[in-house]
């Protein structure tokens, strides 16, 4: 098992800091934030790019069918237990679906499709649908 200490990247990390022994704290500084500002910029750059891809007709067309059938997969599950008898299969049953559950249950199956995830109350799809 490598230790934190002997890990590559530790080692790496060492490595760079005796090549870069020379270097100011201002040189490091500003190495260390041109690296995280490229980071910032490309996952800005993903992001536009996801969000264009959302916007796409055919995009939300397919994800419209994928929202559906994921819904469809919850066919059977019952409403609530008041309405069944104990000792049924129904009333027993793991899982209890009204029609705000079923879509927030479809909705947080696909959040990576999505891209946001929704609150645990029936109106948090309408009002707050980002993280």
């Amino acid at each position: 098992m490598i230790s934190g200490c002997d890990s590559p990247e530790m080692t790496s990390r060492i490595q760079d800091n005796k090549e870069n022994a020379t270097e100011s704290l201002q040189e490091a500084f500003q190495r260390f934030r041109k690296a995280k500002q490229e980071k910032i910029r490309l996952a800005l750059q993903e992001e536009k790019k996801a969000a264009a891809q959302r916007c796409d007709p055919q995009q939300m067309q397919q994800l419209r069918k994928k929202f559906f059938e994921q819904a469809l997969r919850y066919l059977g599950v019952p409403y609530a237990k008041k309405f069944h008898e104990p000792g049924t299969p129904d009333y027993d049953a793991p899982l209890f679906l009204d029609c705000c559950a079923l879509v927030r249950r479809a909705l947080r199956d696909l959040k990576d499709d999505f891209g946001f995830t929704v609150g645990p109350w029936n109106q948090a799809y309408q009002v707050n649908s980002k993280d």
